[in-house]
């Protein structure tokens, strides 16, 4: 199958945005940073612009490591609890899970230029500052299950029957959901007229849900940077980043004939035939991953116009990814299957792959940053951060457009145009010092940068009220530090939410019940940074 019919039979199943990763939505979920790095830059919100003296620094403004004056090394390994709550019709559920690892670590090469045996600093480059290393930059980890929720009008089947349409069976061919559906007996046909149609093994709804989204993978920059000093007035820098990608989504969802509605056979309405395998349980699993690389730049500048004040600026180009996903749909179900002598359960399976190769293009993003130093007591700094969200591309990895493997994106481009929005992000972050010890804090408030009509969505319950989703981003921070002249250990604790929904499949027919699951993310993160100079 070439990547033109791959493209354009998973632009037709993009109702189902739990069943398959949506293009605009891999797009966002490669375009998004929350706080990354070493425990003192998450203790402030990640609200450096302007700080600098951090490894951190080398990702969201290089200028920073100018204003190192040792060399060091620094490592951050991390514990995180993460909570999700789900909830889909008449069910909730709350799954926890931890997980660790080391999210950031790198190395500098600090030299500072001196004159004179009294150690005055050189007018022009008083240093120069060389550093490497990685910072996670996303964590995917998270999992969210909701059991036997009761769906009284609709069925996944429904989906896969509008699917099918009117092809006959021996043309579903074996790349579509309606042929695997057909496969494994959630679908069949049947005859009226020379006209082909389909029914559900469970259309008419009556059935338990079970739900299950198990989400792994990270997202990994790793930076090569520069960092110059001068007369410690201008301080600028340029990074080039490489990223990694690896992630990964199970989705999971079962229904099961509890109520025993399609135990025994019944004449169709309209047609008189009947169901010719009543349904015990039938059992949809989807896997989808995303494995690549990306690279891009960012320069920065920060100016001191007085001693207390620094003014941090930054630029981040777009990230060029290559990427490759690949697709494992698994369909079976279960049914009751009687002759003269008795009944036994009869189970069909049938599964299949999908790969596709294309590329993206992140927005460009910018940092303006302000730090206010208290004397010897601390400081203060604040960051706002401009992204264009609907500038995301994608685009094929086939350039030329006469082969069967190109495919534009023109729709799924524009898709993204419509439906996200620019947003300005605000970090803000403190720190007090008291002899070795230092205390921070920080919040950072990151807006969900689709359209109002995206966040909405009709309440399982009543089926009337449009609620929203709040998927804005909010960080809350705090951490402590102990500074030695050659060694440092700082510990932060960090604590974002966000609120997601997704739908296991749409109908259309705008009056047929959708259910939607509705996920509350909640994670909180312990991170340690040991840091040594020399």
């Amino acid at each position: 199958m070439n990547l033109r019919s791959l493209w354009i039979f998973y632009f037709l199943c993009t109702t189902i945005s739990l069943l398959y990763a949506q293009t605009d939505v891999d797009a966002f979920r490669l375009s998004q940073y929350g706080t990354f790095g070493t425990a003192r830059a998450e203790a402030l919100g990640g609200a450096i612009t302007a700080v600098g003296a951090d490894l951190t620094s080398a990702t969201t403004n290089p200028a920073g490591l100018g204003l190192m004056r040792t060399s060091t090394f620094q490592l951050s390994p991390s514990i995180s609890l993460n909570n999700t709550t789900g909830r889909f019709i008449d069910r909730e559920n709350t799954q926890s899970d931890f997980y660790a690892g080391i999210p950031s670590m790198g190395v500098a090469f600090t030299s500072v230029n001196y004159q004179g045996e009294d150690g005055s600093k050189r007018d022009g480059a008083v240093s120069f500052t060389f550093a490497m290393g990685y910072n996670q930059l996303e964590n995917f980890e998270r999992n969210t299950v909701v059991q036997d929720a009761f769906n009284e009008f609709s069925s996944i089947t429904n989906f896969f029957t509008e699917l099918a349409g009117d092809t006959p069976p021996s043309l579903l061919g074996q790349n579509s959901f309606a042929a695997l559906a057909y496969d494994a007996f959630l679908i069949d046909s049947i005859w009226d007229g020379g006209q082909v149609g389909y029914f559900g093994a469970a259309e008419r709804g009556q059935i338990d849900q079970t739900l299950q989204v198990q989400e792994f993978g990270r997202r990994t920059g790793w930076y090569f940077s520069l960092g110059n000093n001068l007369n410690d007035k201008i301080i600028w820098g340029a990074t080039l980043n490489l990223e990694s990608v690896r992630y990964t989504r199970n989705f999971t969802l079962s229904e099961e004939d509890t109520r025993g509605i399609y135990e025994f056979y019944e004449p169709r309405t309209n047609t008189g035939f009947p169901l010719e395998l009543p349904l015990v349980d039938l059992r949809f699993f989807d896997r989808f991953t995303t494995r690549g690389t990306g690279y891009g730049g960012t320069f920065g500048l920060i100016i001191r116009p007085i001693n207390p004040l620094r003014i941090g600026i930054s630029a981040r180009t777009p990230t060029f990814y290559q990427l490759r996903d690949v697709f494992d749909t698994e369909m079976s179900s279960a049914h009751i299957f009687a002759d003269s002598i008795g009944t036994e359960i009869f189970t069909a399976t049938t599964s299949q792959d999908f790969i596709a190769r294309y590329q993206l293009l992140s927005p460009f993003r910018a940092n303006v940053g302000i730090m206010y130093q208290i004397q010897k007591y601390g400081f203060l700094s604040a960051d706002v951060e401009y992204v264009n969200y609907n500038q995301m591309r994608l685009s094929s990895q086939v350039t030329d457009v006469t082969s069967p493997d190109f495919y534009s994106f023109d729709v799924e481009n524009q898709t993204i145009e419509e439906n996200y929005l620019p947003v300005f992000n605000l970090r803000v972050g403190g720190e007090a010092r008291w002899e070795m010890l230092r205390f921070r804090a920080g919040y950072a408030y990151l807006p969900g940068p689709t359209t109002v009509e995206s966040k909405q969505y009709i309440d399982d319950i009543d089926r009337v009220s449009i609620r929203n989703i709040n998927d804005s981003r909010q960080i809350l921070s705090l951490g402590v530090g102990y500074r030695q002249p050659n060694f440092a250990f700082d510990v932060s604790l960090v604590n974002q939410q966000q609120q997601s929904k997704e739908k296991p499949y749409i109908l259309s027919e705008p009056e047929a019940f959708q259910p939607t699951l509705v996920r509350d993310n909640g994670t909180t993160r312990l991170t340690a940074t040991l840091g040594f100079y020399w």
